[in-house]
């Protein structure tokens, strides 16, 4: 996972350092798309490298992530836990190898609350963290000792259908909130992305001026736009998945990063793609003709405020971009192919041309199957 620290993220990793050499638990916590699981990974497979921490300690560090979700019971817990465990001597647990684990649960709160307010999976976490021990579900009443493990976490905001975890369990954490990125760090983290992707040398680089021009835009333009359809766009009972946040956000400029140079000709299809790629995240959530009726507006008149009425005119009408029009090279007399289709990312000539292709292929695949 890509990963470009901000000066938020950069605070929360010297928080958490702090507590890690203390052996303090930590809980991230924010809205959804916060880059929570991804802040916690970075710092936990880069803690190794801290001078401060002992060179044969280092070399011990390791962690392991537990993905919480509705249907996680105790019991499925306690056998991811021990996974990574052997036992050391007499009633004494560690990690394989004589490690030093940091378990990562991700999505703390997600396990479910039963008919009388508790989690108990979250329980179990709680006696582990607390007690350093459990129970042996092999054995009844057999006691195992639990050492060298740390323990760190990640949750969403309680509140609007989401849990919380129990309080019992939140008082062995030091709670950190991960705001949503400022436009300044939101700029940075995309604008790097899309400015490697256009500036670089070599076979998927030297790309014209006139299309380096419009590529420096794009951050601005996507951010613009994505605030106008948030403020916009608001959840409600009945359009209760209008829900616009930063991965949206990067699923449009990771599209814009899957073409390539000889596909991306000119600053029109660039701009075509960056439309395609808005209306593929954006628009497609939207459930109402005059939803979609505003959003088509607004997407030229986006287009025209950063790029110019010209640029907004030749880009008026939408283009579709699939990754399967090219086919496999197949040697006529055996049949068997020599050289699997290439997935390129362009865009369609016509409807026309994309419906017969999706019927080939559909075809082809009954027969195949």
């Amino acid at each position: 996972t890509l990963f470009i620290p901000t000066l938020d993220s950069t605070r929360l990793s010297y928080l958490m350092l702090k507590g890690y050499l203390n052996k303090r638990p930590c809980m991230l916590f924010g809205g959804s798309g916060t880059a929570k699981t991804v802040t916690m990974e970075n710092f936990l497979s880069s803690v190794n490298k801290v001078e401060s921490i002992a060179p044969e300690l280092r070399e011990l560090m390791i962690y392991k992530k537990i993905i919480f979700s509705f249907m996680t019971s105790p019991g499925l817990f306690q056998a991811s836990l021990f996974d990574n465990m052997e036992k050391r001597q007499g009633k004494f647990y560690g990690p394989k190898r004589n490690k030093l684990l940091t378990l990562f649960i991700d999505d703390a709160a997600m396990p479910e609350v039963n008919e009388w307010g508790d989690q108990i999976t979250n329980e179990i976490v709680r006696q582990v963290i607390e007690e350093k021990r459990l129970y042996s579900l092999d054995k009844a009443g057999e006691v195992i000792h639990l050492v060298d493990v740390q323990y760190a976490g990640a949750m969403g905001i309680p509140g609007g259908g989401k849990n919380d975890i129990p309080n019992r369990l939140k008082r062995h954490f030091s709670m950190y909130f991960v705001p949503l990125p400022s436009d300044q760090s939101l700029q940075q983290i995309f604008g790097v992305i899309i400015n490697s992707r256009f500036h670089q040398t070599g076979e998927n680089g030297k790309y014209p001026p006139a299309i380096i021009e419009v590529a420096d835009q794009l951050t601005t333009m996507s951010l613009t736009f994505w605030k106008k359809l948030q403020g916009k766009m608001l959840p409600t009972p009945a359009k209760f998945h209008y829900n616009f946040n930063l991965r949206d956000l990067a699923q449009v400029v990771q599209g814009i990063c899957m073409s390539t140079r000889g596909i991306i000709k000119d600053e029109f299809t660039l701009v075509n793609l960056w439309r395609h790629e808005c209306c593929r995240v954006f628009s497609d959530k939207l459930n109402s003709e005059s939803d979609k009726a505003w959003y088509d507006n607004e997407i030229v008149s986006c287009i025209g405020e950063h790029l110019g009425e010209s640029i907004a005119q030749q880009c008026s009408q939408p283009t579709y971009w699939v990754n399967f029009l090219r086919e496999a090279d197949i040697d006529p007399e055996t049949g068997e192919t020599i050289e699997e289709a290439p997935m390129l990312y362009e865009p369609v000539e016509s409807m026309e041309e994309l419906r017969n292709k999706l019927q080939v292929r559909m075809s082809s695949y009954n027969e195949g199957s």
